[in-house]
């Protein structure tokens, strides 16, 4: 039974509603909380500089979000549109994970704001802080993954598709390589910079290193098996929408693996230049927002696929 377009309209403007509020929200409070006297030794500005850098951030990261969650509600609605097919379920899993990705990119900003006014307070609270935004930063594209993994895997089954192994292996250097390098930086970086994570090596193996692999290595087996399973399809135009949201999903993982390279390690530094930390994070939120774009290009053409 598909659903109402009253019920469509419904769930597209609650989702859209819900991106302003968050937006809105976080405006606000970049406005009304003043910065920790270290950001602003750290990165040698003053109080001015420091609002116009933020007000420079902002947009790039109204589009990020505007494009998660306008692919999130379009791919939730394809999602309901094909429930009782086949493939339903497994399109509602990929639909899952682009939420958890969009509204983790909010929530987490929204937090980190919040949570470092309070340790502007109180100093105490600091390592606190660091801690629990690292691990949110982990949780959002760890179970963001796993959902969508769980539906490109279904896909496949169903299609009866098995990974080649020239791909796989492929797949496997790659991640290899990646993880090696960021595992030694991090951990470079905590033994000489006065342990930005506020962990212990075993922990910061355990409970950041290894969870952040893990989330790269199902992302990267994501895009592959949607690109496996939009082969077998014999639509050109579905074909190619399918391809775009695997491309999609590879440029986010991308941009979640550098991401998480600049944070992690050249980030923590005590002193940096703003043009230098600048020269890092635009690129970055560049990269992130094509990504977010073509899976909200690929699922906006889902949805009209199936509206033919």
């Amino acid at each position: 039974m598909r659903t109402t377009n009253g019920e469509q309209m419904l769930r597209k403007t609650s989702t859209m509603k819900w991106y302003l509020v968050l937006l809105v929200i976080t405006i606000v409070l970049v406005i009304a909380i003043p910065p920790s006297p270290g950001t602003i030794n750290k990165y040698h500005i003053s109080l001015t500089e420091y609002r116009i850098l933020i007000s420079t951030l902002i947009l790039p990261f109204a589009i990020i979000w505007f494009s998660a969650f306008y692919a999130y509600n379009r791919m939730r609605l394809y999602s309901n549109e094909i429930q009782h097919t086949r493939e339903g379920k497994a399109f509602k899993n990929i639909s899952d994970g682009i939420g958890v990705l969009a509204w983790g990119l909010a929530i987490t900003t929204i937090l980190s704001i919040l949570f470092g006014a309070i340790a502007n307070a109180h100093s105490g609270f600091t390592a606190t802080q660091k801690v629990i935004i690292g691990y949110f930063d982990i949780l959002v594209p760890l179970i963001g993954f796993t959902f969508i993994g769980n539906g490109t895997r279904k896909l496949n089954v169903i299609a009866k598709l098995r990974p080649s192994l020239v791909g796989t292996r492929m797949i496997v250097f790659v991640f290899l390589v990646i993880g090696v390098f960021y595992t030694h930086l991090v951990v470079t970086n905590s033994a000489h910079s006065q342990n930005p994570y506020y962990l212990s090596l075993y922990w910061l193996l355990l409970t950041f290193i290894i969870p952040f692999l893990y989330a790269w290595f199902i992302g990267l087996l994501c895009a592959n098996e949607i690109r496996l399973y939009a082969q077998s399809i014999k639509g050109i135009i579905y074909k190619r929408v399918l391809i775009q949201l695997a491309a999609g999903i590879a440029i986010v993982i991308l941009s979640s693996i550098a991401s998480q390279f600049i944070s992690s390690v050249y980030l923590t530094k005590h002193s940096i230049a703003v043009g230098s930390a600048l020269l890092f994070i635009y690129p970055v939120l560049v990269i992130e927002a094509i990504g977010y774009g073509l899976i909200a290009y690929g699922a906006r053409w889902l949805k009209r696929i199936e509206e033919v």
